[in-house]
């Protein structure tokens, strides 16, 4: 079932995505592998790192479920919806992603799409013409 492409065929409205959350980080569970304790909650691929124990099992039936959901980003005001296989990478080039200015005397964060306008406005970063 691995190497079979599905397409996501459900729906699932954002109040209803809101239950499966990463007890860890918060985000949707929507990168495997998808581990499940004994109490029932349950833990993302980007976390699973940090809670690997013997008593955890992969949550096999919800990810076979998985493959035919997308998912509300995890970004606040970013309007996409991701197919399970795409998250990750969605996540990572994500513009509405929130990172730290990467100038070593600034700590502001702002959204990577706004990132040269904030270079422009608080750096005095000069526009080149065209």
């Amino acid at each position: 079932m691995d190497d079979l492409k599905l397409e996501a065929i459900i729906y699932v409205p954002f109040n209803f995505t809101e239950m499966f959350r990463c007890i860890v980080c918060k985000g949707y569970l929507s990168v495997p592998p998808i581990v499940s304790g004994n109490n029932g909650r349950s833990v993302c691929g980007r976390c699973d790192f940090l809670t690997h124990n013997k008593l955890e099992r992969r949550n096999t039936i919800y990810e076979g479920m998985a493959r035919i959901m997308d998912f509300p980003c995890n970004f606040n005001k970013c309007p996409s919806r991701i197919h399970w296989g795409e998250v990750e990478h969605h996540e990572k080039v994500c513009l509405y992603r929130e990172i730290p200015c990467p100038k070593n005397d600034c700590n502001r964060v702002v959204l990577l799409r706004e990132l040269v306008l904030h270079f422009y406005d608080c750096h005095d970063f000069e526009r080149r013409p065209r």
